[in-house]
Protein backbone atom coordinates (compact mmCIF):
# COMPACT_ATOMS: atom_id res chain seq x y z
CA UNK A 1 0.00 0.00 0.00
CA UNK A 2 2.85 2.40 0.76
CA UNK A 3 4.20 1.96 -2.78
CA UNK A 4 0.81 2.95 -4.19
CA UNK A 5 0.71 6.04 -1.97
CA UNK A 6 4.24 6.97 -3.02
CA UNK A 7 3.33 6.61 -6.71
CA UNK A 8 0.20 8.72 -6.21
CA UNK A 9 2.32 11.39 -4.48
CA UNK A 10 4.82 11.45 -7.34
CA UNK A 11 1.99 11.81 -9.88
CA UNK A 12 0.58 14.80 -7.97
CA UNK A 13 3.99 16.43 -7.60
CA UNK A 14 4.69 16.14 -11.34
CA UNK A 15 1.23 17.51 -12.19
CA UNK A 16 1.55 20.43 -9.77
CA UNK A 17 5.08 21.34 -10.89
CA UNK A 18 4.10 21.19 -14.56
CA UNK A 19 1.03 23.33 -13.91
CA UNK A 20 3.10 25.76 -11.81
CA UNK A 21 5.58 26.21 -14.66
CA UNK A 22 2.79 26.74 -17.18
CA UNK A 23 1.46 29.63 -15.08
CA UNK A 24 4.80 31.40 -15.68
CA UNK A 25 4.80 34.92 -14.20
CA UNK A 26 1.61 34.78 -12.14
CA UNK A 27 1.99 35.49 -8.40
CA UNK A 28 2.73 32.47 -6.21
CA UNK A 29 -0.46 32.90 -4.19
CA UNK A 30 -2.55 32.95 -7.38
CA UNK A 31 -0.75 29.84 -8.68
CA UNK A 32 -1.59 28.00 -5.46
CA UNK A 33 -5.24 29.04 -5.70
CA UNK A 34 -5.48 28.04 -9.37
CA UNK A 35 -3.85 24.66 -8.76
CA UNK A 36 -6.02 24.09 -5.68
CA UNK A 37 -9.29 24.96 -7.40
CA UNK A 38 -8.35 22.97 -10.51
CA UNK A 39 -7.48 19.94 -8.40
CA UNK A 40 -10.73 20.16 -6.44
CA UNK A 41 -12.78 20.36 -9.64
CA UNK A 42 -10.94 17.38 -11.10
CA UNK A 43 -11.38 15.47 -7.83
CA UNK A 44 -15.14 16.07 -7.89
CA UNK A 45 -15.36 14.90 -11.51
CA UNK A 46 -13.29 11.81 -10.68
CA UNK A 47 -15.50 11.10 -7.68
CA UNK A 48 -18.51 11.20 -9.99
CA UNK A 49 -16.76 8.81 -12.40
CA UNK A 50 -16.13 6.45 -9.49
CA UNK A 51 -19.83 6.48 -8.65
CA UNK A 52 -20.61 5.40 -12.24
CA UNK A 53 -17.97 2.67 -12.05
CA UNK A 54 -19.30 0.95 -8.93
CA UNK A 55 -22.65 0.08 -10.50
CA UNK A 56 -23.42 -3.56 -9.76
CA UNK A 57 -20.60 -4.01 -7.28
CA UNK A 58 -21.54 -4.98 -3.73
CA UNK A 59 -19.02 -4.52 -0.95
CA UNK A 60 -19.07 -6.73 2.14
CA UNK A 61 -18.21 -3.82 4.44
CA UNK A 62 -18.66 -0.06 4.17
CA UNK A 63 -15.08 0.53 5.35
CA UNK A 64 -13.85 -1.69 2.54
CA UNK A 65 -15.73 0.40 -0.03
CA UNK A 66 -14.48 3.65 1.53
CA UNK A 67 -10.85 2.50 1.34
CA UNK A 68 -11.15 1.38 -2.28
CA UNK A 69 -12.99 4.57 -3.20
CA UNK A 70 -10.32 6.69 -1.53
CA UNK A 71 -7.38 5.00 -3.25
CA UNK A 72 -9.02 4.87 -6.69
CA UNK A 73 -10.25 8.48 -6.62
CA UNK A 74 -6.91 9.80 -5.35
CA UNK A 75 -5.03 7.87 -8.03
CA UNK A 76 -7.28 8.89 -10.89
CA UNK A 77 -7.52 12.49 -9.69
CA UNK A 78 -3.72 12.62 -9.80
CA UNK A 79 -3.65 11.13 -13.29
CA UNK A 80 -6.31 13.59 -14.47
CA UNK A 81 -4.49 16.51 -12.87
CA UNK A 82 -1.30 15.44 -14.62
CA UNK A 83 -3.03 14.91 -17.97
CA UNK A 84 -5.32 17.93 -18.10
CA UNK A 85 -4.62 20.73 -15.60
CA UNK A 86 -1.27 21.91 -17.08
CA UNK A 87 -2.76 22.03 -20.57
CA UNK A 88 -5.88 23.88 -19.45
CA UNK A 89 -3.98 26.52 -17.48
CA UNK A 90 -1.44 26.90 -20.29
CA UNK A 91 -4.22 27.66 -22.78
CA UNK A 92 -5.92 30.09 -20.38
CA UNK A 93 -2.58 31.79 -19.72
CA UNK A 94 -1.88 32.11 -23.46
CA UNK A 95 -5.36 33.53 -24.08
CA UNK A 96 -4.95 36.03 -21.24
CA UNK A 97 -1.60 37.17 -22.67
CA UNK A 98 -2.97 37.33 -26.23
CA UNK A 99 -0.60 34.60 -27.39
CA UNK A 100 -3.54 32.74 -28.95
CA UNK A 101 -6.86 33.93 -30.34
CA UNK A 102 -10.23 33.25 -28.76
CA UNK A 103 -11.01 30.98 -31.71
CA UNK A 104 -7.83 28.92 -31.20
CA UNK A 105 -8.54 28.74 -27.46
CA UNK A 106 -12.08 27.50 -28.10
CA UNK A 107 -10.84 24.85 -30.54
CA UNK A 108 -8.22 23.70 -28.03
CA UNK A 109 -10.78 23.45 -25.23
CA UNK A 110 -13.27 21.55 -27.40
CA UNK A 111 -10.54 19.10 -28.43
CA UNK A 112 -9.49 18.72 -24.80
CA UNK A 113 -13.11 18.13 -23.77
CA UNK A 114 -13.50 15.39 -26.39
CA UNK A 115 -10.27 13.76 -25.19
CA UNK A 116 -11.46 14.09 -21.57
CA UNK A 117 -14.77 12.39 -22.39
CA UNK A 118 -12.97 9.49 -24.08
CA UNK A 119 -10.51 9.19 -21.20
CA UNK A 120 -13.40 9.32 -18.71
CA UNK A 121 -15.14 6.40 -20.42
CA UNK A 122 -11.93 4.40 -20.29
CA UNK A 123 -11.40 5.39 -16.64
CA UNK A 124 -14.89 4.31 -15.60
CA UNK A 125 -14.34 0.90 -17.20
CA UNK A 126 -10.89 0.58 -15.64
CA UNK A 127 -12.21 1.59 -12.21
CA UNK A 128 -14.98 -0.99 -12.51
CA UNK A 129 -12.51 -3.72 -13.56
CA UNK A 130 -10.22 -2.78 -10.67
CA UNK A 131 -13.04 -2.98 -8.14
CA UNK A 132 -14.23 -6.31 -9.54
CA UNK A 133 -10.67 -7.66 -9.38
CA UNK A 134 -10.29 -6.54 -5.78
CA UNK A 135 -13.61 -8.17 -4.89
CA UNK A 136 -12.53 -11.46 -6.53
CA UNK A 137 -9.31 -11.45 -4.51
CA UNK A 138 -11.28 -10.65 -1.34
CA UNK A 139 -13.71 -13.54 -1.97
CA UNK A 140 -10.91 -16.01 -2.70
CA UNK A 141 -9.06 -15.05 0.49
CA UNK A 142 -12.20 -15.35 2.59
CA UNK A 143 -13.00 -18.80 1.20
CA UNK A 144 -9.65 -20.21 2.30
Amino acid sequence: MSIIIMIIGIIYIIGFVWTWKNLDDIKKSQKIIIIGIGTIIIYLITLLLFQFSKTGITYPKIEFEKNIKQVITLLFTGINVLAFLPIIVNNIYKLKNNEITQEKFTKNMILLLVIFIIVSIVEVNYMKDTQEGIMKIYKVRNQQ
